[in-house]
């Protein structure tokens, strides 16, 4: 009976501050180190000291993302704010990234739910 083949643990990070271009290629660099530098396939990215939930910080998660799939791995967002999740589902990168919720949040007004985001309806 053979033993059972050992699985790649992750590796990964934190974001603090605020992300801009210039910070972006230095991430990519840092995903790209982590991936080549290890057995690792997933690396996961705690964004939780993110300042700003903007496109900026979108952009540079889905960069990432495609660095790491360039080199045959994956991302996944982790402690994400739930602006951060509103604005990844906004425009459709939340399951890109790995960052869906796994449970649903009230917005501030409680009147909406919010969580995964779901195909939009065609206008007809």
């Amino acid at each position: 009976m053979t033993a059972p083949e050992a699985q790649p643990s992750p590796v990964g990070f934190a974001i603090d501050g605020s992300i801009d271009g210039i910070d972006a290629f230095g991430l990519c660099d840092r995903v790209r180190s982590l991936l080549e530098g290890s057995d690792a396939d997933l690396v996961v990215c705690d964004v939780a000291g993110l300042l700003h939930a903007d496109l900026g910080a979108v952009a540079a998660l889905a960069r990432l993302q495609l660095i790491a799939r360039r080199l045959g791995g994956r991302i996944r967002v982790r402690n994400a704010s739930p602006e951060l999740h509103d604005l990844l589902a906004l425009v459709g990168m939340c399951d890109v990234v790995g960052a869906c919720p796994t449970a649903t949040h009230r917005d501030a007004a409680g009147d909406r739910t919010l969580g995964r985001s779901g195909r939009c309806q065609e206008r007809r």
